[in-house]
């Protein structure tokens, strides 16, 4: 049961954090094309595409080093927890059929069993990977209600006040360059 929980967070773990390293890593490199892009009659009229396309393929050599050794680790973390959770089932139904046997279980309670232990390891392993959040979640509904419950210095409601009752708006633009 633990080590199924505990290879299913891994997993997630893996597969997670891969995510947001390549979205920086693939950033910069959209940054390199795009002002490739921006500037493509100087770099036309100068005859220098190879350098930006040079420029661009060194930029994505980092994320896919990092993508293959994520995409490793994860392998490996998703084959330990498919391990686990077939090794699970195989101690399961043969404990479970030592239990029938002896007259201690019956096989619709070995079901119930192992499939309550099965979903309860997965889902444990799932959600303890958004432990850390819940801090960060918490801070930010205080937030969030610490600025609905407040109060405005102007009340919107009140008659009272200035009002203007010929109000014209103009707005003229003189020697304006860009």
């Amino acid at each position: 049961f633990p080590f199924i929980g505990l290879s299913s967070y891994f997993q997630m773990k893996m597969m997670s954090g891969f995510d947001s390293g390549a979205k920086k890593d693939f950033a910069s490199a959209g940054a390199i094309a795009s002002e490739a892009v921006d500037n493509i009659r100087t770099v036309a009229g100068t005859g220098i595409q190879d350098y930006w396309i040079d420029r661009y393929a060194e930029s994505l050599l980092q994320p896919l080093h990092k993508g293959r050794k994520s995409a490793l680790v994860t392998g490996i973390a998703f084959g330990v927890a498919e391990f686990s959770l077939y090794a699970m089932y195989a101690i399961s139904f043969w404990f479970g059929a030592k239990f029938i046997e002896n007259g201690q279980c019956t096989f619709l309670g070995l079901m119930k069993a192992v499939t309550g232990l099965l979903f309860a390891a997965l889902s444990l392993g799932n959600v303890s990977l958004f432990t850390p959040d819940i801090a960060a979640a918490n801070v930010a509904a205080t937030s969030i209600f610490r600025l609905l419950d407040r109060e405005s210095a102007i009340d919107p409601t009140n008659p009272s006040g200035k009002r203007m009752n010929n109000l014209k708006g103009e707005v003229a633009f003189a020697d304006v360059e860009f």
